[in-house]
């Protein structure tokens, strides 16, 4: 196929193939997947910029890369776009998609999805995975932008990525979900933003850097099943997780761990409760929340923490005081007075001042 200009490109392995080689149409007016499910199980795959239709879920036996991320959920034809019309139920296909004994690095392209499929579904995650996503973004997500499922030991590294949920905003949404519990991933310079849940792992321990998890009240005021689901780090079971500025933005509850032995260690937090929450009904959220019976705890050194409101406007939506976890050196900013029935929202620790 004869391209009619040629286009620069990012640097790529040797041997990567570029798709439109191939016969594959990159201006949305064909679905990609046949071709695209054929090559990948021969060579590593470079996409220019343009749009690339995906009908049927992509399974990956190599690498792909792209020639363009964006942080807007814009599709733009001068960066790498793959528009699902998967129109999938729910989270258990993605648009790409791979498991086992394979090193893949997703790099350097967006996703835009359409129905419940994830942007990138990783199942089975095993010992040898080795998987590399960086400069990536997934947007329109209404199950999981990234799924994880499977064992195995530092099997993903994820760098640059950008995920935000769809307008539709159902309330299982996840920005990324790592329910295999695959232990020592490396999570770094993350924004999720409009997903009901920011992260979620149930097992094994996490390294994070530099995440933003914005969900907050983006699913409507007057949806209290969005609401008071939403969460920024949601740690079941065993799962560790141990960050540095980690900003777990307007939410329900900012940091949930919701196992017998979920625990986590940050260092430098930033949690600010956004102005809008001021209808919001429910103010029953707490910023960290402990399951009846769990044995872990939150450490938190460092931070800043802004609370909504005052007195004659009230906009706190949550309690800070938070016995039994270990938080020091975190600065509360706040309107209100500081008076007894106000303390509970004004104050970390394990006891209340007089």
């Amino acid at each position: 196929m004869k391209r009619a200009k040629a286009q620069s490109r990012p640097s790529v392995p040797a041997g990567t193939v570029n798709v439109l080689d191939l016969g594959v149409r990159n201006d949305g007016s064909a679905d990609v997947s046949a071709i695209v499910n054929a090559a990948t199980a021969e060579s590593a795959l470079y996409f220019p910029a343009g749009l690339y239709q995906v009908s049927k879920p992509i399974v990956l036996k190599h690498s792909v890369f792209g020639a363009g991320y964006s942080r807007s959920n814009v599709v733009d034809p001068t960066r790498t776009w793959f528009v699902s019309d998967l129109k999938a139920m729910d989270d258990t296909v993605g648009v790409f998609n791979w498991g086992g004994n394979f090193q893949v690095n997703v790099e350097n392209l967006n996703i835009m999805c359409t129905g419940g499929e994830c942007g990138i579904r990783i199942d089975p995650c095993v010992q040898n995975t080795y998987t590399w996503i960086k400069s990536v973004g997934i947007y329109g997500v209404q199950g999981s932008g990234i799924y994880i499922d499977g064992g195995g030991s530092r099997p993903i590294f994820v760098n640059e990525v950008t995920i935000w949920g769809s307008l539709t905003r159902p309330d299982n949404s996840r920005g990324i979900f790592a329910k295999g519990a695959p232990p020592d991933c490396r999570f770094a310079n993350i924004e999720v933003m409009g997903t009901c849940i920011g992260f979620e792992t149930w097992g094994g321990h996490t390294y994070g850097e530099n995440m933003h998890l914005w969900t907050g009240i983006m699913g409507g005021k007057e949806r209290p099943e969005w609401w008071e689901k939403s969460r920024g780090l949601l740690l079941r079971g065993h799962a560790g997780f141990h960050g540095s500025q980690i900003y777990p933005d307007t939410n329900y509850y900012a940091i949930d761990l919701d196992g017998p032995g979920a625990h986590c260690t940050i260092s430098g937090l930033l949690y600010w409760e956004d102005g809008s929450v001021g209808d919001v009904r429910n103010r029953t959220g707490v910023f960290i929340h402990r399951a009846p019976g769990a044995n872990g705890k939150a450490i938190i050194h460092g931070g800043l923490v802004g609370v909504s409101g005052d007195d004659a406007h009230p906009g706190a939506t949550q309690t800070y005081y938070a016995p039994g976890n270990d938080i020091r050196d975190v600065l509360i900013l706040s309107n209100y007075a500081i008076k007894g029935d106000n303390l509970d929202r004004l104050c970390f620790g394990d006891t209340l001042p007089d």
